[in-house]
């Protein structure tokens, strides 16, 4: 398996290898965390749900070109 986007959000991922053959995988927008070791993957840090939304959200729209109707926080604050 090779991972090279985020499962969540499909951001460029960054990976750190440690000694031991272990490597720590995470994605900065969303925050999600993976730990990796030979064939085991174990998630370290769930990624944030609403940032995750978001950036779905916004591949869809560019998928469609369809504008995602805001949630009702956001028609307020703008």
């Amino acid at each position: 398996m090779t991972l090279r986007q985020c499962p969540y959000d499909g951001s460029p991922i960054i990976a750190d290898a440690y000694a031991g053959g272990f490597v720590v995988v995470h994605c900065d927008r969303c925050g999600g965390q993976w730990e990796l070791h030979n064939a085991l993957i174990r998630r370290v840090r769930t990624p944030d749900a609403e940032t995750v939304q978001r950036a779905r959200a916004e591949v869809e729209r560019r998928r469609t070109g369809i504008r995602a109707v805001p949630a009702p926080a956001e028609q307020q604050a703008g």
